[in-house]
């Protein structure tokens, strides 16, 4: 699978798993892929699965009244947040 689709379908079952802590909430998906940032901003993929797991993502939006946009984020800042994430995982594992 293309990682454009990764990224998007990665957004989507973070969403999934996350519904109930989100209504009335306004999500912002940051991500350093200007082409999921273009799929959940716009909603008009090329991709027919792409274009069925927006449409899941609009209507879990609106089941669970919550808005979601994308924002842009530069690789290495994108890099250094998944580094921090990955330390953050590591000390609890360790303290447990």
């Amino acid at each position: 699978m293309h990682i454009n689709l990764q990224e998007t379908f990665t957004v989507l079952i973070a969403l999934e798993c996350w519904k109930d802590q989100l209504p009335i909430k306004w999500i912002i998906v940051r991500t350093d892929n200007t082409t999921t940032l273009s799929k959940i901003n716009k909603g008009t993929p090329s991709n027919q699965l792409v274009m069925q797991w927006l449409q899941n993502l609009f209507w879990l939006s609106m089941t669970y009244n919550f808005r979601v946009t994308s924002r842009y984020i530069s690789t290495v800042a994108n890099a250094l947040a998944m580094l921090f994430r990955v330390s953050m995982i590591l000390h609890i594992v360790h303290s447990l």
